[in-house]
C-alpha cells in the first residue's frame, strides 16, 4: 500500500490513500470488492468491478456512482478526501454477492453513511458443486470412468455432469471443468488426463 498506489499508477487527486495489499503476490482475479471511505465523516461508496482485463486491477476504473455529491467530491480538484481499499478479489459473481451482503446487511441505500443509493445486486444464486467437480476429476484421473471398446483396441473415457457454472460469466481466455485425452489408441496406462476446476 502506498499514498498513490500500487506501481507508478496515478489516482484522482481526492484519494489520500489507496489500498490494493489484497491483491499484490496474489493469483489473479476476474474481479474485485472495494470500498471508498471519505476520511472526514467515515461516509462510505461501496461496489464490485469486473475487470476489463482479467488480473490487471488497475485499469482506470473507480466506481460508477450516481451519487451527485460523491461523484463531484472523488473526480473533483480537492486533495486526500478518501481512502480507496480494493477488501477483495475472485470471481465476478462472487465479488457482487459480497458486495449484495454487506449493502443489504448495512442497507445502503437509506443508510446516511453510505452514498450509494441502491442496494446491489448479487452475482449467482447456487455456487458452483466445485467439491463434485473436485470429486470427478480425482476419479477420472484413477481411471475410474475408463471403458474398452470391444471391436478395437481402443479406449473411450465418458464422463457427464453438471456444475451450475455460468458460461456467460466466465473470463475469456479461461476453462471451465474436465478436460481429458480423449479417445486414444493406446493402452489405458499410457492415456493421461488433466483436470482443472476453477
Amino acid at each position: 500500500m502506498t499514498p498513490k498506489g500500487f506501481g507508478h499508477k496515478k489516482h484522482p487527486v481526492s484519494i489520500k490513500i489507496f489500498d490494493d495489499s489484497v491483491l499484490v503476490d496474489a493469483e489473479p482475479v476476474e474481479a474485485i470488492y472495494y470500498e471508498i471511505t471519505n476520511i472526514k465523516d467515515g461516509c462510505k461508496y461501496i461496489g464490485s468491478h469486473k475487470l476489463i482485463e482479467f488480473g490487471n486491477w488497475l485499469d482506470d476504473y473507480y466506481h460508477s456512482s450516481q451519487n451527485d455529491e460523491f461523484y463531484n467530491m472523488f473526480w473533483g480538484q480537492k486533495k486526500d478526501l478518501f481512502i480507496y481499499k480494493i477488501v477483495a478479489g475472485g470471481t465476478h459473481a462472487d465479488m457482487q454477492n459480497l458486495e449484495n451482503k454487506i449493502g443489504t446487511e448495512n442497507q445502503v441505500h437509506t443508510n446516511p453513511m453510505y452514498y450509494n443509493k441502491a442496494i446491489p445486486k448479487s452475482g449467482y444464486k447456487a455456487p458452483a458443486r466445485i467439491e463434485f467437480c473436485k470429486n470427478t476429476a480425482e476419479k477420472i484421473m484413477q481411471g475410474f470412468f475408463d471403458i474398452k471398446d470391444n471391436f478395437s483396441d481402443r479406449y473411450i473415457n465418458l464422463v457427464s455432469f453438471e456444475t451450475n457454472i455460468d458460461l456467460a460469466s466466465v473470463p475469456r481466455g479461461v476453462k471451465i471443468g474436465l478436460s481429458y485425452s480423449g479417445e486414444q489408441n493406446l493402452p489405458v496406462k499410457d492415456i493421461t488426463y488433466s483436470a482443472n476446476v476453477y
